[in-house]
C-alpha cells in the first residue's frame, strides 16, 4: 500500500527526508497507515508515503526502508520538538519562504525582529541546531 497526498500547489519537500523537522508529514502519515492496516488487514505493507503535486504530475516520496533507516533521527527531531512545546518555546524561523507562507498573516511583518530576539534564549539552541543540522545534510 502507498499513502498518496495529492497538492494543488508548487512542488515542495525532497525525496526521504525531514529538511529539519519542516517535513514530517509524510513520515508520520506512514506510521500512522502502518498501524491502522496493521489491526484491520494482517499482510499489508505500507512501503511509501508521497505528495503528488497536481499541477507538474510529479511525486516527491519517503520510502518505508528509508524511514527504518532514519527511524532514530526522527525520534531525536520530534523529542526536540515536543521539549520545546513543554518548554513554551514558540519561535518562527524566516527562511526565505515567508513571502510565499499563506500565514504570514499570523507571524506579521515583524518576524526578522522577534527571531533577532529570541535566537539568544537557551531555550532555543536545540531546534535551531536541529534546523541547520538538517540543512547541511541536506546541501552535501
Amino acid at each position: 500500500a502507498r499513502v498518496r497526498d495529492y497538492k494543488s500547489g508548487k512542488k515542495i519537500g525532497k525525496e526521504n527526508d525531514f529538511q529539519g523537522g519542516r517535513t514530517l508529514q509524510l513520515p508520520l502519515y506512514l506510521y500512522a497507515a502502518r498501524q491502522l492496516l496493521g489491526r484491520l488487514h494482517k499482510g499489508i505493507e505500507v512501503e511509501s508515503a508521497e505528495y503528488y503535486f497536481l499541477k507538474s504530475g510529479k511525486p516527491v516520496g519517503f520510502e518505508g526502508s528509508e524511514l527504518k533507516a532514519k527511524e532514530a533521527k526522527l525520534q531525536e527531531i520530534l523529542k526536540t520538538i515536543a521539549g520545546s512545546i513543554e518548554d513554551g518555546v514558540f519561535i518562527a524561523v524566516p527562511d526565505g519562504q515567508c513571502r510565499y507562507c499563506e500565514f504570514k498573516i499570523i507571524c506579521g511583518t515583524w518576524t526578522q525582529i522577534l527571531f533577532k530576539r529570541k535566537v539568544k534564549d537557551p531555550r532555543v539552541k536545540g531546534y535551531l541546531e536541529m534546523l541547520a543540522e538538517e540543512t547541511e545534510e541536506s546541501e552535501e
